[in-house]
């Protein structure tokens, strides 16, 4: 395999901050990957802030740059988390000595048309050893509208349970917010992001949301995680609609970037997750972790225990909240263990044992 030398791995992403569910898979992924004996492994930071050269960490600030080294550097496993498809095209031309991961976290593909872009596509992908992502009907489709060997797709979730490190409590500001209502629901997303039309993470449906249970004189607010603005014009909007609704009191925008969101979801009595699109919502895993009950779109395969509701009904999705917050639904706590990261790092080493190394 490597003659008892360690396999270099680079994890190829953003290392947290900015705060959103790739991101802290990747923080806590990397903790993993960084004590493991048989690994030399470091993280090129591509749009994160931290350079920490000490901890194998290393700022990228000219993207370009780590794909033209590429041919010059030794052999390696290369783990890339980015769902920018020039980049995929760059690591096919250019890491062509090296071994090729990629993890989607997202069913992005889905919306991209036009031939030029599938032929795209279909070249990137193909240049990859392994293709992780956690649901099999993405991968049915993939493998039939981008021909991909279906050999080469590994089926693991995303989901690591929250290091030890991690948990350091509440800011005040939520603190206080919790404290004035009785019920509290929780939400997030990474940024705005307008897709077909959609709000990707439903803000402008969760807002609905609390207007009704308020009508309904239901004691509700929303913390809503946003870490960045993401569509600035957007952004506004929503804000007028929350003042004209007169629910500045009720919805709490938090904009700093938390490290600990799943802190924020322990301390909910729901959380909440209406996307448009998705492929597995980590947030959702990290809530049903703490033992909080969640709700979801049913725009990708949900946990067992997860309550769905068909995405654009918003009387399903409001019954089904009313239904949480009077007590009819309940969950129990979920037990993860480490299968996750073990399946990650067994497909290393079986794309290693099949080279020269």
């Amino acid at each position: 395999m490597n003659n008892g030398k360690k396999i270099k791995l680079e994890i190829w992403g953003t290392y947290p901050p900015p705060f959103g569910g790739v991101t802290v898979h990747l923080k806590r992924l990397y903790s993993f990957l960084y004590q493991e004996e048989n690994f030399d492994t470091t993280f090129l930071n591509f749009n994160g802030h931290l350079h920490l050269p000490n901890e194998g960490i290393y700022r990228i600030h000219f993207w370009w740059l780590p794909f033209f080294l590429l041919p010059f550097k030794k052999k390696r496993i290369l783990h890339i988390h980015t769902r920018q498809i020039l980049a995929w095209s760059l690591i096919r031309i250019l890491g062509f000595k090296h071994l090729k991961v990629l993890t989607l976290h997202n069913e992005i593909l889905r919306f991209k048309k036009g031939k030029i872009i599938r032929y795209v596509i279909c070249f990137a992908l193909a240049g990859f050893d392994r293709i992780i992502l956690n649901d099999k009907n993405y991968g049915s489709y993939l493998i039939e509208r981008f021909k991909l060997d279906s050999q080469k797709l590994v089926y693991a979730g995303a989901f690591l349970p929250p290091l030890k490190s991690e948990f350091v409590g509440l800011p005040e500001e939520i603190e206080k917010f919790r404290l004035r209502k009785k019920f509290l629901l929780s939400a997030t997303a990474w940024q705005l992001v307008i897709l077909d039309g959609h709000d990707l993470y439903g803000l402008d449906i969760l807002i609905q949301l609390i207007f009704e249970l308020k009508k309904e004189k239901y004691d509700v607010g929303l913390v809503f995680l946003l870490p960045q603005k993401g569509e600035t014009e957007y952004y506004e909007k929503i804000k007028a609609k929350i003042k004209q609704l007169e629910l500045s009191n009720d919805i709490l925008i938090y904009e700093k970037g938390l490290p600990n969101a799943f802190e924020v979801w322990a301390n909910s009595d729901l959380f909440l997750r209406p996307t448009y699109s998705d492929i597995e919502g980590l947030s959702v895993h990290e809530a049903l972790f703490t033992g909080t009950p969640v709700i979801a779109s049913d725009v990708c395969p949900r946990p067992k225990n997860c309550f769905t509701y068909h995405y654009g009904n918003f009387d399903e999705l409001l019954i089904l909240t009313k239904e949480v917050l009077d007590g009819k639904r309940s969950v129990a706590k979920i037990d993860y263990s480490n299968e996750n990261p073990e399946k990650i790092k067994s497909v290393y080493l079986e794309i290693v044992n099949k080279v020269k190394f």
